[in-house]
């Protein structure tokens, strides 16, 4: 079986032969283009780079050598011996990683035995220290177990030292080991992988270099082009500009008067709009003292009808002041609400006739008395001064 320091070898021979041949067509071509020495540089890092986890790794299988004869961090691995009758053909035969529980990888047998899966794990001390350690079950922490190992330490599964069943003794013939072949197979394929990687690293190599001279030659190419381009475009702006500035200064001259026009417009507007308010405002004021005048007539006209039943009612005589009164009340009715700010004192007027007639009642009446009176005292005299 390949070791990993001649796998590591194989692998350092191309890269080394890759560096070698781009520094003799370096040498050869007597010219340091700063895109390939900056490729150069990027491929010296990332074989740097490999190289280190090359030797990472190869210390990491130094470190993992178990001190408790533990089997390492390995994919395929192999399960032998075991006296059980029933277990030991359970168990036995290759098992490959499958994932993790409680921090600690898992592995799975490749062939099911009477259709049940049959793994190895790693349990913790959640549900107790007797419970703690390494198990054979068809799943992970099922009631179902087949073999036991009690270590609490081991970080990956142990070679020796399995019970079988988990209560029983120690099954010295119980070991578990690498499976040479899946490792082997594991192996080659990764060199494959990285003999396929290197080989498409450095056709990608030469295909960049490739494209890195076409792109030269086209850098000066276009660099012709864009100076030729650069004056015509430089001329042909200078031409754009005096145009872009004629046609500004016929957009502004086009402007102004358009302005000047809007102005003249809004100015037009704004004078027949005062014009149309001062002559609506006018007919307003004509409409307005024309309804006050007709509203001052028609209240005069009513006032005026009320005051001549006033002025008859003043003139009453005791007979017919009745009579004046139901007339006053009536075109009261009829003709008051008509007098409108004249309404008050023409009521007024209408209180104060009728009291004015029954004043001047009474006064005709004491005039009548005292007429009476006067002519019995005339009489008396005259008849006094006939009998002497």
């Amino acid at each position: 079986m390949m070791n990993f320091q001649q796998m590591y070898q194989m692998y350092q021979q191309p890269q080394a032969a890759a560096a070698q041949t781009a520094q003799a067509q370096q040498q050869l071509a007597g010219y340091a283009d700063p895109q390939q020495l900056q490729m150069q540089a990027y491929q010296q890092q990332m074989m740097q780079q490999q190289q280190l986890q090359m030797q990472q790794a190869q210390q990491a299988q130094q470190v993992q050598q178990p001190q408790e004869d533990l089997i390492g961090q390995e994919e395929h691995i192999t399960v032998a011996g075991c006296t059980h009758a029933t277990v030991g053909g359970i168990v036995r035969g290759n098992f490959t990683v499958l994932g993790e529980n409680h921090g600690r990888p898992t592995y799975k047998k490749d062939q099911q035995v009477n259709g049940l899966d049959v793994q190895m794990y790693y349990w913790d001390e959640r549900d107790g220290p007797n419970f703690c350690g390494w198990w054979f079950g068809p799943k992970v922490g099922g009631d179902q177990v087949w073999a036991y190992h009690p270590s609490s330490t081991a970080t990956t599964p142990p070679k020796t030292g399995w019970k079988v069943p988990y209560d029983g003794p120690v099954d010295q013939s119980f070991v578990i080991s690498v499976n040479q072949q899946g490792s082997v197979l594991k192996q080659q394929q990764a060199m494959q992988q990285q003999q396929q990687q290197q080989q498409q690293q450095q056709a990608q190599m030469y295909e960049q270099q490739q494209q890195q001279q076409q792109a030269y030659q086209q850098q000066q190419q276009a660099y012709q082009q864009q100076q030729q381009q650069e004056q015509q475009q430089a001329y042909q702006k200078q031409q754009q500009e005096q145009q872009a500035q004629q046609q500004a200064y016929l957009q502004q001259q086009r402007q102004m008067q358009i302005q000047q026009q809007e102005m003249k417009k809004q100015q037009a507007a704004e004078m027949q709009r005062k014009t149309e308010e001062m002559n609506r405002k006018r007919m307003e004021d004509q409409k307005k003292k024309a309804e006050e005048m007709k509203r001052a007539q028609e209240e005069n006209a009513a006032a005026m009808q009320v005051r001549r039943v006033v002025q008859k009612v003043r003139m009453a005589k005791e007979e017919t002041l009745a009579l004046l009164q139901q007339e006053l009340a009536e075109i009261m009715q009829k003709e008051l609400a008509k007098c409108g700010s004249m309404q008050a004192k023409v009521q007024e007027e209408c209180t104060l006739c009728v009291e004015q007639a029954k004043l001047n009642i009474e006064k005709m009446k004491e005039a009548k008395v005292k007429e009476e009176e006067r002519k019995v005292e005339l009489a008396k005299k005259l008849k006094e001064a006939q009998e002497k």
